[in-house]
């Protein structure tokens, strides 16, 4: 019955706001239950409630100590959800003992009941790292040189990493650690020679001028990917973007980086080097040379409701799309003036396929859009559209980062006050989500639709 009873509870709480202040005194009593597996529900349903699950981190904390390895791993990640220090050595030994870590991936549930799952192992350390950073970069490059160090290539010219996956989970949580990755920079330097830069990127764009010596390594990185986008566009200089490879991989296989993966590999690190160096001649450089090389491939590319006619079409679409998102990014980083001129092609792509506007590329084109040009008027079009709630609908990272995108506009915000109201006000969750995230995700609307409400205001 008390399980039942749990189960309800998480249902509960991943439908209504107002449920969570009144259940969350009855979880923390539940940590006490006989059943072992009742104090692990009690805990993950903690973690999910956030904020308002901290008032009983004392006993999360005597909880770490369970017999029940399942719950002492929820009270960690419950305790590291509401950035408590008593979570690191938990996340410390996951991060040191990979293969018996006890956490799990980052996955996704639907549905409109809680899923009790493996609590995630790359959320857990991005919420603790912003207050507890420099307690957890020691362990974090260790995993990276570990994984660096997991394989050599056949010819042995460098190291090669063996996880990709991997690679990406730890550099996400070193961005989080704020100032304190610095310590990281060896590491991630040794990623950069490695060839695989876009992982790096994420942390060292956050570090900034703090790491000015990666500067060397960036501009060879920037180098081999505009030559390999340039040996790639030559041999089909006005073909469709299709970097499926889809004759020389198969399912099992990732395919192989093609022109505009290169291309977008170039973008990224040219935009780090700016946030590294502030060189504003390089990253519009680098800009134009993609801007070129890739006109061929963008002309004639058009989207329309609808399944794409074929795998190249798709690709076509997609690589067109991700090239707009890169290139409106880097315009962005140099504010208004420099990149007016250049945000032309992507802001051509945002009005040609106004049916995708409900994207991630297209958020991004509409947020740099307005801080290129200084216009507002498009952004508020993609972002009224982003967050216009049909019934039944649910809210998605890409309302967020529409959410996120408008606290910039400050004043002008006022003209989707309806909408940022009824995100705020409403008792019915907003977001998709089977478990935790579904309730992190629409705790995250809120907060951000009051942000937005209260720049607005001023």
């Amino acid at each position: 019955m008390r399980t039942g009873a749990l189960q309800a509870a998480g249902d509960a709480m991943l439908r209504r706001r107002s449920a969570v202040p009144a259940l969350v005194p009855l979880l923390g009593a539940a940590l006490k239950d006989p059943e072992p597996e009742n104090r692990a529900r009690a805990a993950d349903l903690l973690a999910a409630a956030g904020d308002a699950g901290a008032a009983f981190d004392d006993r999360l904390a005597a909880a770490l100590d369970d017999p029940h390895r399942p719950a002492a791993l929820r009270a960690a990640w419950a305790l590291a959800r509401h950035g408590d220090v008593r979570a690191v050595p938990a996340l410390t030994h996951a991060l040191d003992h990979e293969e018996d870590d006890g956490f799990g991936p980052s996955a996704h549930y639907g549905g409109n009941f809680y899923w009790f799952t493996r609590p995630p192992l790359r959320e857990a350390l991005e919420a603790c790292a912003p207050a507890h950073g420099p307690l957890l970069v020691p362990a974090l490059r260790s995993a990276l040189a570990r994984c660096l160090t997991g394989r050599r290539p056949a010819d042995g010219a460098a190291t090669a990493p063996v996880d990709l996956p991997r690679l990406h989970l730890l550099c996400d949580a070193l961005a989080a650690c704020g100032p304190a990755a610095a310590e990281a920079l060896p590491e991630l330097a040794a990623l950069l020679a490695a060839g695989h830069p876009r992982p790096a990127c994420t942390v060292i764009e956050a570090l900034g001028p703090a790491a000015g010596h990666c500067r060397p390594l960036l501009e060879r990185a920037e180098r081999t990917a505009l030559a390999a986008a340039s040996a790639g566009l030559s041999t089909c200089p006005t073909a469709p973007a299709d970097s499926s490879a889809a004759s020389v991989t198969s399912p099992t296989r990732p395919r192989p980086p093609g022109p505009v993966d290169h291309c977008l590999t170039a973008l990224t690190v040219a935009r780090t080097r700016f946030a590294v160096d502030g060189d504003e001649a390089a990253l519009l450089r680098t800009v134009d040379t993609v801007l070129t090389s890739t006109a061929a491939l963008c002309r004639g590319v058009e989207e329309t409701p609808g399944r794409p006619r074929s795998a190249a079409a798709a690709a076509a679409i997609r690589d067109t799309a991700a090239l707009a998102s890169a290139v409106a990014r880097c315009l962005a980083a140099l504010g208004p003036g420099a990149g007016a001129s250049r945000m032309r092609r992507p802001e051509q792509w945002l009005r040609a396929n106004e049916w995708r506007w409900r994207s991630h590329e297209s958020v991004a084109v509409a947020r740099a859009h307005r801080r290129v040009t200084g216009d507002s008027g498009l952004a508020l079009q993609v972002f009224g559209r982003v967050l216009e709630t049909r019934p039944g609908a649910a809210y998605s990272p890409i309302e967020l980062a529409a959410l996120r995108a408008l606290t910039d506009l400050g004043p002008e915000a006022r003209a989707l006050a309806p909408l940022l109201r009824a995100c705020r006000d409403r008792d019915e969750r907003l977001c998709d989500g089977g478990g935790w995230r579904g309730m992190a995700l629409d705790e995250e609307a809120r907060q951000r639709a009051a942000a937005a409400l209260s720049a607005g205001a001023r």
